[in-house]
């Protein structure tokens, strides 16, 4: 598959091993939502809110 197919303008869908995670912006709400499924959710959460707090820091 396309990786274009996993993002758009307000998110993106990201895969490790059998998990995803769909994270979408809701820019006028300022919030951003996060969905993991799959194996080995908790890895994948991990990765994607240490990410998150380093560009929320930046």
């Amino acid at each position: 598959m396309n990786h274009k197919n996993y993002v758009w303008k307000s998110g993106v869908i990201l895969k490790k091993n059998q998990a995803r995670a769909e994270v979408i912006e809701y820019y006028g709400k300022r919030e951003i939502k996060i969905r993991i499924y799959g194996q080995q959710k908790r890895d994948l959460m991990t990765i994607v809110t240490h990410e998150l707090d380093k560009i929320h820091s930046s």
